[in-house]
C-alpha cells in the first residue's frame, strides 16, 4: 500500500504545536506511567512539536496487532494531549484517540528499512525461443481398382526468421507413378529446394492462415529411366491448426511453370517445445 510519509511529520508537528507539552508533563509519565509498561519500552521523550515518543523494544514488535492496541489504549488514556508515536529500530507506529469508540487506534506505521522491490530480473531469451525451428511431414496416396498408383511423401525443415510470423525451410519431396502389377520401372519424381511462408495468426481460435513462395529443383525419371531436371516455382497459400505439439496444415500450390496447375497437401508440423510455451 502505497503512504504519504511527508504528511504525518506535517500533521504531527501541527498537533504538538497546538497542544505543546511541558518537561514537568514528561516526567510524570516516566515516573508513574512508564514503568508498567518497561517490558516493552526503554525510554519516553518529546518530539519538537511536542508529541510523546515511546522507544520500544523487539518485545513490543513482536506483540499482536490485538495486544499492541490494549497497551496503547491503556497508555493514551493517561497521555491524551496529543499524538504517541512508538519508535523502534528504523520502524515506527503513530497511535492516536478515536473519540467515537474512546479507545486508541494505530493511524498509521512505516519502515524506514524497507528496500524497494526490486524488479524480476528478464530471462534472456536463448536462441532457439527467438527462432522456433520445426519439422513438417506429409504426404499423399492414390490406389485405384487398376492397381495403378500415385503416392508422394513431403518434408520441410526450418525456422521461424520472426516468430509466429515468417518462416524459411529446407524442404524435400518424392513420389512415384505406375502400376503396382507392372514389372517394369514407376515414374519417379525427387524435389529440393527452399520455401518461405509469411502467417497471419488469429490466436483466439488457434488458426493461422498463410501465403509464401516455393522454389525447387525437381528430378523426373521415367520408366525406361530417363531423367529430366527442372526448376520449380510456385506461389503458396493454406491455413495451420495449432493443436497438440505442433500444427495441422492444409495448403495449395499454384505452379507458376508452363504445364503445371494446383496441387493440394495435408500433414501435421512438429514443433518442439511448443507445449511449454504455451503454459
Amino acid at each position: 500500500m502505497k503512504r504519504i510519509y511527508f504528511f504525518w511529520p506535517l500533521l504531527i508537528y501541527v498537533y504538538g504545536a497546538a497542544f505543546a507539552q511541558t518537561p514537568e508533563q514528561l516526567n510524570a509519565f516516566r515516573e508513574n506511567v512508564l514503568p508498567q509498561y518497561n517490558i516493552y519500552f526503554t525510554g519516553a521523550g518529546l518530539s519538537e512539536g511536542g508529541q510523546l515518543i515511546l522507544s520500544a523494544n523487539v518485545k513490543y514488535h513482536s506483540l499482536s496487532a490485538g495486544t499492541k492496541t490494549a497497551i496503547m489504549d491503556n497508555i493514551m488514556k493517561k497521555w491524551q494531549e496529543s499524538l504517541v508515536v512508538v519508535s523502534y529500530s528504523g520502524k515506527g507506529e503513530l497511535w492516536g484517540w478515536n473519540t467515537d469508540t474512546g479507545k486508541a487506534m494505530r493511524i498509521d506505521s512505516w519502515d524506514t528499512n524497507a528496500q524497494r522491490p526490486t524488479k524480476p530480473a528478464v530471462t534472456a531469451k536463448t536462441r532457439t525461443a527467438r527462432h522456433p525451428f520445426f519439422v513438417y511431414v506429409g504426404g499423399q496416396g492414390v490406389l485405384d481398382n487398376n492397381h495403378n498408383l500415385n503416392a508422394a511423401l513431403s518434408t520441410r525443415v526450418g525456422f521461424f526468421l520472426l516468430k509466429n510470423r515468417w518462416d524459411l525451410a529446407w524442404t524435400f519431396s518424392g513420389g512415384v507413378v505406375g502400376n503396382t502389377d507392372s514389372t517394369g520401372l514407376m515414374s519417379s519424381r525427387l524435389s529440393t529446394g527452399l520455401m518461405t511462408k509469411v502467417y497471419f495468426p488469429i490466436k483466439r481460435i488457434h488458426l493461422s492462415p498463410n501465403v509464401g513462395f516455393d522454389l525447387q529443383s525437381t528430378v523426373v525419371t521415367d520408366p525406361e529411366g530417363a531423367s529430366n531436371q527442372a526448376a520449380n516455382r510456385a506461389v503458396l497459400a493454406g491455413v495451420s491448426w495449432y493443436i497438440g505439439q505442433g500444427s495441422l496444415d492444409f495448403g495449395l500450390r499454384l505452379g507458376l511453370e508452363k504445364g503445371q496447375g494446383i496441387s493440394a497437401t495435408i500433414g501435421y508440423t512438429f514443433m518442439p517445445g511448443i507445449g511449454k510455451r504455451k503454459k
